[in-house]
Parts: structure tokens; sequence; C-alpha cells
């Protein structure tokens, strides 16, 4: 009976709210693309990126073969590397030109000092929104899962670092694309590895 009546509620605001999606099926890179051949993997269930032997002289990203505008995207991410490792997810991301290894787009940061920080990946090329990294250090789980939730709607963007809030800002530019791929870093300079998982998104 309850079902029945958010059914109806969902009907009478105008329709049924749209499902999640996962980005990754656990098993393939299906609906994924490559930057630099063979750069990402999948291993033990998850989206693997590098080789602890390995360093990078540019860095590399996997991107969806989509584009996306507003949504709430959850994902589960780990780095193993070193003090130095860096990662992030891009969104509204579009690749420099075709094949190219980079990017332009909003970056949810994570790594040594940039923990739930907001970055402008190849555009600007700076930290948009910064968080007091003295306040994250005691819900950082260091070498093991971290989890992200990325909030776009319009131009505001929320992120959410293992369950704190740490990035509430308003695009300025209005010129700024609000539509674009999402996509997994994997730094170079550092020998490193990076796992997702668990990557689900919602339009809004």
């Amino acid at each position: 009976m309850r079902r029945f009546a958010m059914c109806l509620a969902a009907l009478a605001c105008g329709g049924a709210a749209p499902a999640p999606v996962r980005l990754f099926d656990g098993r393939t890179l299906a609906g994924w693309e490559q930057g630099t051949a063979d750069s990402f993997r999948v291993e033990n269930g998850s989206i693997t990126g590098g080789t602890i032997d390995r360093v990078l002289t540019k860095k590399t990203f996997l991107c969806t073969t989509r584009d996306y505008g507003d949504f709430r995207l959850t994902a589960r991410f780990r780095i193993d590397g070193g003090q130095y490792a860096n990662t992030g997810i891009q969104f509204r991301t579009a690749r420099v030109d075709a094949g190219a290894t980079q990017v332009i787009g909003y970056q949810a940061d994570a790594g040594h000092i940039y923990w739930g920080t907001l970055y402008d990946e190849g555009r600007r090329k700076v930290t948009l929104a910064d968080f007091d990294q003295s306040k994250i250090a005691r819900h950082l789980n260091d070498g093991r899962w971290n989890r992200y939730a990325i909030v776009a709607k319009g131009r505001h963007i929320v992120l959410t670092f293992n369950g704190v809030k740490t990035v509430d800002y308003v695009e300025p530019d209005t010129s700024i694309a609000q539509t674009g791929k999402i996509c997994l870093q994997l730094h170079d300079k550092v020998a490193m590895t990076v796992a997702f998982r668990d990557i689900v998104l919602t339009p809004l």
C-alpha cells in the first residue's frame, strides 16, 4: 500500500522520479573509454588504474561515453601509493580533443592536501573551493575505501566526502558548460594504483 501511494504521489507531481543508473557493471568497462590505452582495467570488482611500480609522465582519464547534466553521483574509491598519491572524479568534463589524455572540467579532488576539494582541471587550473584538511583528517580512510557524493544542479555544486559536506559552490561564470562526461583520474609523477566501485548516478 505504501509503495502504491508513493507511485501515485510521483504521478501527481508529473511522473516517476528518474531511476539511479549504475555507471560500472562490476565486470567490464562497457560505457567507458580510455584516454591512454589499457591504463584502466577491471580488477577484483573495481575499475582499477595504474601500477605501484610505474610513474606516468602525463595524467590520464577514463571517461563515460555519455554526457550528463544535473545529477547526484555516489562512488567509493581508494588510492594506494604513498603520501602524494592523488586522484579525482571528473564531472561536466570534456576531452581536449579526440583521443586526448587531457580533459577540462570540474574535479572532486582526492589526495594529499586536496581531500574533499573542488578543482577546475585543465581549464582555470585552480582549486575553486577548498576545505580545511585538519577537519577531514579524522574522517579519512587513508589507503582504504573512501566515499564521494557529488550533486550538480544548475550552477550549484555540493561535494560530500565520507559523510562530511566539504564544498558548497555556485559557479559565477555562466559560460561554463553544465553538461559533460564523468571521468576517473590517474595522476602522473607518482607511482600508484587507484580503484573505483559502486558508481551510481541519479539524474536530477
